[in-house]
């Protein structure tokens, strides 16, 4: 790994002290005593992480600290450090992960930094170092301790001469005398490297922990003209962590400033866990550790230094990853003794990620929050806001518009499974999985209220959560789901209150309810059918929520700390719940305000009034607007597909990873129907006849006959989608031999590219092409032939041409968007291929790609669902590549 360019890191420094706990609480016992580790930190982590990150071999690399006399370790010989300048924390052997068989060293408690506060004409820590000679990258650590004020310490010349500037601030944001200099006149070179958590210091109002879509879209209106950031964006790049779980990257191509008009032309990249969000990893985890921007920081450095050009997509996965590792685990194992800053591993994460992390490109004009659908004609008008969804970009590229349903996912879904998924936000509780923006922010936000519940010390009274939906939308199965997720097995009771005919009944529930909290267990009450009777139960059920206590005769009981969760049969939205209050505008008929009487006389409001929390469940049928009584399409559904993927492959009892061999009619017709009569009750009842055929294909001939369809469907449509949906005819691939060889030429030549990048295989030890053995001239080659068929998985095609940059922006896209399920194709084929030349799983062997392999053994030959995310990623890089393959044959992608 090579670079000619000369860079400096400089900024805010600080002496860190790393005080490892031991176990001698005995001036005779055995084992390691407290270990007291000072390195130097701040600016020099960055610096750390780099020197190994850049290195080649014993080679010397050209990186510069703008420090004087200071090394990793402190040297006698210079200056005292000012105790402002010093920082400890206090580390200890927490689990790992939940498993709890291995400890590593995370902090367990930050003591922060010595002295006082200085004043402010006091003097600024270290001696800084002015560079002799021309600098080409200028890395600067702001970490708000003085610096950025100090101009006698900025390295003025080596900023002029220099291409980039990088500057990784912390609060307060655009504050200081460096920011001013910098944004006004080093613009067109600045990088800045920020974390959402250092701008929620500021009074930008930035949204965490429900949604990607929300937390980006409030990141957006702040840093657009009029928003508490507006000057952030006065760089040429910036790059938003949001902890290690996603980065967002804005390449601002020279903006003076982002008026709405020029919104759509700057380009946003978003890198992210799609079955995560910010804190995930946090909140997961004790302990904590230190460095993980300047990690990021010098991941983006990495490609500039290197002349690979701007993109800072891979940079963002593998500077995500080493933030990831840092928390995971921290400074190593407890078992070994701890040095600081794990620099070495860190830079070995950030060269080959060992994290999956998904990719979306979209203009800045989306994250705004303003778009709502169109109306479809039929006069609906949707509810404003939360339209538009990372997965609506990704419809996109199937050219939709922005109300055609997700019928070409949904059979992905059938056929494939979640995988066909894995690359998109989703959130998985047990069973239970979702894509739809809504659903997923509903819930995060019982996860959050739960959470908060679960942890609170002193809680004398019930939390209590309503659920609501149309019949069939699958409520007990949500509720069910929820309650394993968050609280583990065994914690649900369940009452039907439908088939309770006396309070009694009701007092014997909470008695049931009382002696599971009394096994030291925290109990969730399912109370399904809470609605029936007219309401009679909600009286009943009003004492318990607010106050804690049930009344049995002239005993008051209390109940203590559990959940109840009161799923409707009567609404299908907590909007709805009820007739509608009578108001000085609203026409309404005799019975009307009658029925809100009797609504009122049996406590309806006061129950309502209760709910801590409310989840409204969705059916396999387009959702209704939830707070409009009469039954209107909400046209912003378009998920509705994808519900129907789930139930069916629910139903017809398919693992995650199992493919479905269903003929195209039936499965065309599965989806796109236009509605199940009695929601997911109606689409199982179709389902059942097809069990019998399983694992085998399942046929048309196994549906159920037209009658009985009848019951649950509009039969002529369901059987008419059933005729229409033929398959397509398998595209071609390659039309001679010349473009496959040149194809297998490329496949060879970039994973050669990617040895070098990646730090495994020197430059010079490069193979080429034509010396290739015949072994491995026909595996490049059989990587080739796979190309057609998994492009036509996901509906593209290889043809002869050249793609324009429009058509690469959406092929490139397309496959980000399905890279998980390509690259599992990708994996399978490439087994299927090894298999069938003799290859078995056992040692990998040492690859000379000039010699027939000997052994034929490779520990990769297993399915894809077992293998690491760091193996795994040769199957991704192979799919991100497929444009240059094509390209180098002298061919394009195309739609089909």
């Amino acid at each position: 790994m090579k670079t000619s360019k000369r860079i400096l890191v400089t900024g805010d420094f600080i002496q860190d002290h790393h005080i490892y706990e031991g176990v001698r609480h005995h001036y005779a016992d055995a084992g390691a005593g407290v270990s007291h580790v000072e390195k130097l930190g701040g600016a020099a982590l960055i610096h750390r992480v780099l020197r190994d990150l850049l290195k080649n071999g014993d080679e010397p690399y050209p990186l510069m600290l703008g420090m004087q006399d200071r090394d990793e370790t402190v040297s006698p010989d210079a200056p005292p450090i000012p105790d402002n300048y010093q920082a400890y924390a206090f580390w200890r052997p927490t689990p790992k992960d939940d498993n709890g068989k291995a400890e590593v060293w995370r902090v367990s408690a930050e003591m922060g930094f010595g002295g006082t506060r200085p004043g402010k004409d006091a003097d600024v820590w270290p001696p800084y170092v002015q560079p002799e000679e021309k600098v080409d990258i200028v890395v600067i650590s702001d970490g708000g301790l003085g610096f950025r004020d100090n101009r006698d310490a900025w390295p003025v010349q080596a900023m002029k001469d220099a291409d980039w500037i990088v500057l990784k601030a912390a609060a307060p944001i655009q504050a200081g005398a460096l920011w001013t200099e910098l944004s006004e006149t080093y613009r067109e070179k600045l990088v800045v490297v920020v974390s959402a958590s250092e701008l929620r210091k500021s009074h930008a109002q930035i949204s965490s922990g429900l949604s990607w879509e929300e937390t980006l879209e409030s990141l957006g209106r702040e840093i657009v003209s009029g928003g508490a950031l507006e000057n952030l964006p006065k760089c040429r790049h910036l790059i938003v962590a949001f902890e290690s779980e996603g980065a967002l990257w804005v390449d601002l191509a020279g903006c003076p400033k982002l008026e709405q008009d020029k919104l759509e032309t700057v380009d946003c990249h978003f890198v992210y866990q799609a079955a995560r969000i910010e804190g995930d990893q946090h909140r997961n985890r004790d302990g904590r550790a230190f460095g993980f921007l300047s990690s990021l920081t010098a991941a983006i450095v990495k490609p500039l230094a290197l002349n690979d050009g701007i993109d800072f997509n891979d940079a963002l996965e593998g500077g995500l990853s080493a933030m990831h590792d840092l928390l995971e685990n921290g400074h190593g194992p407890a078992s070994k003794e701890a040095d600081g800053f794990p620099a070495t591993r860190l830079a070995g994460v950030i060269n080959d990620a060992t994290c999956r992390y998904s990719r979306a490109q979209l203009p800045l004009s989306s994250l705004l929050g303003e778009r709502v659908c169109p109306d479809d004609g039929s006069g609906a008008s949707p509810e404003p806001g939360g339209c538009w969804s990372l997965l609506r970009e990704v419809l996109k590229s199937n050219n939709c518009a922005c109300i055609d349903p997700a019928y070409d996912l949904a059979k992905l879904v059938v056929r494939n499974g979640p995988i066909a998924l894995e690359s998109l936000p989703h959130l998985r509780m047990e069973a239970l999985m979702s894509v739809d923006r809504r659903e997923i922010e509903a819930l995060r936000l019982m996860e959050r209220i739960v959470g908060e519940y679960k942890d609170r010390k002193k809680a004398d009274k019930p939390l209590s959560i309503g659920v609501f939906g149309p019949p069939g939308s699958g409520k007990s199965f949500a509720v069910k789901q929820l309650s394993k997720a968050l609280l583990g097995k065994g914690a649900m009771l369940e009452f039907n209150l439908s088939q309770f005919s006396s309070p009694d009944d009701l007092i014997g529930a909470f008695h049931q309810i009382r002696d599971r909290i009394l096994t030291g267990q925290l109990p969730v009450a399912f109370f399904d059918e809470f609605d029936s009777q007219n309401y009679k139960w909600l009286q009943y059920l009003l004492a318990p929520m607010q106050d804690g206590a049930f009344q049995e005769g002239q005993i008051t009981h209390p109940i203590g700390k559990c959940l109840f969760i009161f799923a409707g049969g009567t609404s299908r939205s907590f909007e709805t719940f009820g007739p509608e209050k009578p108001t000085t505008t609203s026409v309404q008929t005799e019975q009307q305000r009658e029925d809100y009487k009797a609504f009122v006389f049996a406590k309806g409001p006061d129950f309502k009034s209760r709910l801590d929390g409310f989840l409204n469940v969705n059916s396999p049928n387009r959702r209704h607007l939830p707070a409009v009584r009469v039954d209107t399409d909400d046209v912003c559904d378009i998920f509705f597909p994808i519900r129907r993927a789930f139930i069916a492959r629910g139903n017809l009892g398919c693992p995650a990873h199992t493919k479905l061999d269903i003929d195209e009619g039936l499965l065309s017709a599965l989806v796109e129907v236009e509605t199940y009569e009695h929601g997911s009750r109606s689409l199982c009842k179709i389902l059942d006849p097809l069990k019998s055929a399983l694992p085998g294909r399942l046929y048309l001939s196994l549906i159920p006959p037209r009658g009985q369809l009848a019951l649950h469907t509009n039969a002529d449509d369901f059987l008419g989608l059933c005729r229409e949906g033929e398959r397509k005819a398998t595209p071609p691939g390659f039309t001679g031999e010349a473009q496959r060889a040149r194809a297998a030429k490329a496949i060879h030549e970039t994973w050669e590219q990617l040895g070098v990048d990646q730090g495994w295989k020197e430059d010079a030890d490069r193979i080429d092409y034509t010396d290739l053995s015949s072994f491995y001239e026909a595996s490049n080659l059989a990587a080739a032939d796979r190309m057609p068929n998994l492009l036509e998985l996901v509906d593209l095609k290889l043809e002869d041409g050249e793609n324009t940059d429009e058509e690469r922006r959406f092929v490139r896209n397309k496959l980000e968007y399905h890279l998980e399920l390509l690259a599992e194709g990708e994996h399978a084929g490439w087994m299927d291929w090894h298999v069938g030349q003799g290859w078995q799983l056992g040692p990998k062997i040492k690859t000379v790609l000039t010699e027939e392999p000997e052994k034929r053994t490779h520990t990769c030959l297993k399915p894809y669902a077992k293998l690491s995310d760091l193996e795994r990623n040769k199957d991704r890089n192979s799919v991100r590549n497929y444009l240059v393959f094509a390209e180098a044959a002298g061919m394009r992608i195309m739609p089909v």
